[in-house]
């Protein structure tokens, strides 16, 4: 059971049609013939690229790279502070610094800092190129005077001492006017500038414009273009144009790339904006100390003025009551209270710090005035981290604002540093602000336990004391109100840049764009693949037959022979150029006939049938010289016109067609009345007569059986000129009165389909003494020779013997490939 299922398995298998491998030979040699116009393609496209590569513009790629600060390595920094109560996390900064660096407030401050004003193109043959920072020539501009921006001046030198000017503009788009030291628009002043010619080195005004051309070497210039720039337009064009990435995995360093024609001039704007991000950076550091150096200033004023009227009255009282000297007591006491006073004075200032703190975060929501806790004598490292990040984060909040929305959620990530960053911070001071008070509250008493100790001493004393604590105080205090100033000074003037430029900007000198080599590599590609493209695709539309192999795959009939194409214009071309290829041809098909007909015998007469599937195939050029050759051969031949419909043999013999086939076949004359003679030995033919209005039933009547059998007994071969087959049925009536069926199939003319029809006749039986001549072929370039198969040279064209061919049906190279039926 198990072996009967296998075998109806492999069966099942091999009834599947089964996929032909793709002859790459043939493929090769289908496209090879077309080699010219590939040539041709290739070198077109690769001309195509030596101009591109030639004329369009060469974009340099400009790096640098920045080391941006990492406070995680710091264990005593701020963000590690933070980090260990849970409100931060030190690798944010990483991606704020980033954010910073993105933003738009960045390349504002960039472009304010850059001598980008005026941008000037050079003129060449094809195109115009930007030069940044010309050597021989320049625009100076008035700051102060309205100028026309965004619009070109084109100019061209005339001598050494003129140039013309022309201004590019659209009359429907004006340009602006803008006053370039304010950088803003003046609206009162309308375009006046007029195109002439104007004097180098000279100031050119008008009330739109005010600038001055100069120029060093007018012998090695034409010309140059020129645009003036606002800074907002230079923001916006720079904005996003700076590349900015992670320079390695895990590290804080970053890379800053830009993409550009001229590496010189993002040279410059890289380091720029570099140096600016490091100083906006230091100037956020150095606001801490300014806002205290300022909190300072204002203590010290209340404190100056204590100090002057205490001093006024010290010296009044010693004046008035000579020098005292206290005692022993007085001198104990005096220094205790000089030094809880001193004490309880530095913790109400403190106290008035936290609570102007405390005020200011509740109030505002920007802390960029709040100084240091630090520069106030404060050594709390939790509310000095604290403050500082708070401060890092309002900058780069407020960074981050000038390009997003308030939703944007990296702004929503920076409100919830802040936030939490707040109510600790809030939390913080008012634990602090409660020991303070405790504090203040305990030097109080120690301070009335003192006081109420003075009492018991003389009154002048007791008076001096009360002048020389004021005194003292105030003294104690301005010292050191003065010293903390000093500190923040001294603080500020030591803050340096968290952020340091690792590799300054520099620029690669190969092109990024375009790549040339990729360019020809691209256009050889392109130039081979669009031709072999349009080559394979009209070859799979091509539906034609092409040649014998393709012929050999789409049907089993065998194929007696191949005809060539003659170049002549006549059908006569056996008679006429016996010793042509085409000639030679027919006679391997004379040869290969006698295998066909190895059945008859010497004396019996053959009759051979031509037809092919529709008009145009060679099927009466077969038919005449098929006929000449055998009579040539010393055969008696008759040559009968069975095509009623189209009668035409008569013409290349130059007889007419009064009487033929057809008036036999209706009985208005004999045999030998239809028979004519031709110009050539052993030669008749029976021309197909009067045209018929029913020539299908015409040749089923049985004179047409009767006039072969007299012919029979004239001729040794009779050749039947019939109707194409695929048109009307009138061959297939005749092909059982024949020995031997021509099918005429021609090279790029018969189609694929027609073969079909004709094939299943024969694998059916239906049909069984049929072979195919291909007719008017031409020899494709791979076999090396030119018409040999007319000498029987070259195997497989089957000239000189009969061969026996696969009885199943192929399919075409390129039906193969696309998978067609």
């Amino acid at each position: 059971m198990e072996n009967n299922q296998n075998i109806s398995d492999r069966n099942n298998y091999n009834n599947i049609p089964q996929l032909e491998p793709i002859d790459l030979k043939e493929l090769f040699y289908k496209v090879f013939k077309f080699w010219p116009y590939i040539i041709i393609t290739v070198f077109v496209f690769l001309v195509g690229a030596f101009l591109f590569n030639r004329y369009s513009t060469r974009l340099y790629k400009t790096e640098m790279t920045l080391l941006i600060e990492n406070e995680k390595s710091n264990s005593s920094g701020p963000a590690a502070i933070m980090e260990r109560f849970g409100y931060s996390n030190p690798r944010l900064n990483f991606f704020n610094e980033k954010l910073i660096l993105e933003s738009y407030s960045q390349i504002e401050r960039t472009v304010k800092s850059l001598d980008f004003g005026i941008s000037y193109y050079t003129q060449g043959n094809i195109k115009s190129s930007e030069v940044y920072r010309p050597s021989n020539f320049n625009v100076e501009y008035d700051t102060i005077h309205p100028q026309l921006v965004g619009v070109l001046f084109d100019l061209r030198v005339l001598n050494n001492n003129k140039v013309f000017i022309e201004l590019d503009v659209d009359e429907e788009y004006l340009p602006d006017v803008f006053n370039l030291g304010t950088q803003e628009i003046v609206d009162s002043v309308e375009l006046d500038f007029k195109n002439g010619e104007y004097s180098i080195g000279k100031w050119i005004r008008g009330n739109s414009y005010k600038f001055k051309i100069n120029i060093e070497d007018t012998e090695n210039l034409d010309g140059f273009k020129f645009v003036f720039n606002t800074d907002e337009y230079l923001a916006n064009s720079y904005y996003n144009y700076i590349k900015i990435a992670a320079s390695e995995e895990e590290s804080s360093g970053m890379n800053l790339s830009t993409t550009g024609a001229n590496g010189y001039k993002d040279e410059v704007l890289l380091n720029t904006f570099a140096n600016t991000y490091i100083q906006y950076g230091l100037d956020l550091k150095n606001a801490i100390s300014d806002n205290t150096v300022k909190f300072i200033d204002e203590q010290v004023i209340g404190i100056q003025d204590s100090l002057d009227y205490a001093e006024d009255l010290l010296q009044r009282f010693r004046s008035s009551n000579k020098v005292i000297d206290l005692g022993a007591k007085g001198s104990m006491l005096f220094d205790n209270l000089i030094e809880i006073e001193n004490e309880l004075s530095k913790e109400k200032f403190r106290l008035d710090y936290y609570r102007s703190l405390d005020k200011y975060l509740s109030d505002n929501d920007n802390v960029s005035k709040m100084s240091a806790p630090s520069a106030m004598g404060i050594q709390d490292p939790l509310l000095n981290a604290m403050i500082l990040n708070l401060t890092k984060l309002y900058g780069q909040k407020t960074e981050a604002l000038a390009t997003a929305s308030t939703n944007n959620p990296q702004i929503s990530s920076f409100n919830t540093q802040i936030i939490h960053t707040k109510k600790i911070l809030v939390e913080n001071l008012g634990n602090i602000i409660s020991n303070t008070r405790l504090r203040i509250k305990d030097y109080n008493v120690r301070l009335s336990v003192l006081e109420g100790k003075v009492q018991d001493l003389p009154k002048t004393e007791r008076a001096f004391i009360r002048i020389e604590r004021k005194f003292k105080l105030s003294e104690s205090l301005y010292t050191f109100l003065m010293q903390k100033r000093a500190e923040a000074g001294i603080a500020k003037a030591g803050n340096i840049a968290d952020n340091t430029v690792i590799d300054y900007a520099k620029t690669n000198k190969i092109p990024l764009k375009p790549k040339t080599k990729l360019t020809y590599a691209i256009a050889l590609l392109l130039g081979l693949i669009i031709p072999i493209g349009i080559i394979l695709v009209f070859d799979y539309l091509n539906n034609k037959i092409l040649n014998r192999k393709q012929l050999e795959k789409l049907t089993s009939i065998p194929i007696l022979g191949v005809v060539g194409n003659s170049g002549i214009d006549s059908n006569l071309i056996v008679h006429e150029n016996p010793k042509t290829a085409v000639a030679e041809s027919f006679r391997a098909i004379r040869a290969n006939l006698q295998y066909l007909l190895k059945d008859k015998s010497e004396d019996q007469t053959k009759v051979i049938l031509v037809t092919s599937s529709i008009g145009g195939e060679g099927k009466t050029f077969t038919s005449i010289n098929l006929a000449t050759v055998l009579a040539n051969g010393g055969r008696k031949t008759i040559l009968l016109g069975v095509d009623l419909r189209k009668p035409k043999i008569f013409n290349d013999f130059n007889l007419d067609n009064k009487v033929g086939l057809s008036n036999y076949l209706i009985g208005n004359n004999t045999c030998e009345d239809v028979i004519q003679k031709t110009f050539i030995d052993n030669l008749d033919i029976i021309s197909a007569g009067s045209i018929p209005p029913n020539p299908s039933e015409l040749l089923l009547d049985k004179r047409l059986n009767i006039l072969l059998k007299e012919l029979k007994k004239k001729y040794e071969y009779i050749i039947l000129d019939t109707p194409p087959v695929g048109l009307v049925a009138d061959a297939f009536q005749l092909m059982y009165l024949s020995d031997v069926n021509l099918f005429i199939v021609r090279q790029n003319y018969t189609e694929e389909e027609v073969l079909g029809f004709i094939d299943d006749k024969y694998k059916n039986n239906v049909i069984d003494n049929i072979s195919i001549v291909f007719n008017d072929f031409t020899p494709d370039l791979r076999y090396g020779y030119g018409y040999s198969y007319g000498y029987g040279y070259g195997y497989g064209y089957g000239y000189g013997y009969y061969e026996e061919v696969d009885t199943q049906p192929k399919r075409s190279l390129i039906n193969r490939m696309l998978k067609r039926k």
